[in-house]
């Protein structure tokens, strides 16, 4: 496992090293001239966005600008915001234990709604609670994370107030009020997330129960219970854990649709809001942090597929 460990880590150098090249390549495409910007828009004086691109190296040519923000990046210094003060890495800082809360109650969500659904359809093949299962995930698929956000502060919040609809308090102010400020969030998130690994384990699951050496265990005369949790579940679950792994990274970086919905000063909000200001650090320093959450994720799902399948460590 070591070993396969460290191949993985090696493999992931070049990766990384095109990863940020490909990120601070999106100075390029990002239109508009955060110089100009800063130097007072329409009214901007030509020799004020001189000056201030020259602050700002943009007068240097790409291959300078970028090698002098990879020596710094590896440093962990990914520069200053062009419209806020601290430096790039300590707002992420701030922001990604927000944006973290967000994702592993989404997915907690997630395996509580997905791993009992997708048991209990698998034993039951056919019957109407399979069905019910195939229909409610169907349902929860089509459903965006957004609606599925509205309604809920519609009726918990607007409607009756049992829960609050904006806002974030951190975990050391209060626990109860860091999980009550979750609830809804975590639920309009890892709603789609439960239905897709319901579907998925159900598949998985059906073919294993389906193999030889299953049926073979039932003559032995152990018990469903110990088969399914013993044997199945684990031969099922490297598509499963495939989901939950590009789910959890896409929650990482993907969630500044819900974080404005409800008002949470995470990550995503703070990137989207970079983006209209057209601040280029800022962006830059973000797509580089989730870019590297994926890159992180997928490895341990290499590692979980070693310790699923023990022939994966050989390749």
């Amino acid at each position: 496992m070591a070993t396969f460990i460290l191949r993985r880590l090696l493999a992931l150098i070049p990766l990384l090293l095109l990863i940020s090249f490909v990120v601070y390549a999106l100075v390029l495409i990002v239109p508009g001239d955060p110089s100009y910007t800063l130097a007072g828009g329409t009214k901007a004086d030509p020799a004020t966005i001189i000056r201030i691109r020259h602050q700002l190296h943009l007068d240097e040519s790409f291959l300078s600008q970028y090698w002098r923000w990879f020596t710094h990046a590896i440093q962990g210094d990914l520069g200053h915001p062009l419209f806020n003060r601290g430096t790039v890495a300590e707002n992420i800082w701030q922001r990604f234990p927000i944006t973290l809360s967000l994702a592993l109650g989404a997915m907690v969500v997630s395996f509580l709604i997905g791993i009992p659904a997708g048991i209990l359809s698998a034993i039951r093949p056919g019957t109407w609670l399979d069905r019910l299962v195939t229909l409610g995930s169907s349902t929860g698929i089509a459903m965006p994370d957004f609606w599925v956000a509205m309604i809920l502060v519609s009726f918990f919040a607007v409607s009756n107030n049992i829960l609050p609809s904006l806002g974030w308090v951190p975990i050391s102010e209060s626990l109860w009020g860091w999980f009550e400020h979750l609830i809804l969030p975590c639920v309009a998130l890892g709603l789609a997330g439960g239905a897709t690994l319901a579907r998925q384990l159900r598949g998985s699951l059906i073919d294993v129960l389906d193999q030889d050496y299953i049926r073979s265990a039932r003559a032995m005369g152990l018990r469903e219970r110990e088969i399914i949790g013993k044997l199945a579940l684990k031969n099922a679950a490297a598509a499963p854990l495939t989901i939950a792994g590009i789910q959890f990274a896409y929650l990482l970086g993907g969630t500044f649709i819900i974080e404005n919905i409800f008002s949470m000063p995470g990550l995503g909000s703070y990137l989207l809001s970079a983006t209209g200001s057209k601040d280029l650090p800022v962006i830059q320093g973000g797509v580089l942090v989730v870019a590297l959450i994926f890159v992180l994720v997928n490895l341990a799902v290499d590692i979980g597929y070693a310790y699923l399948n023990p022939k994966v460590q050989l390749q």
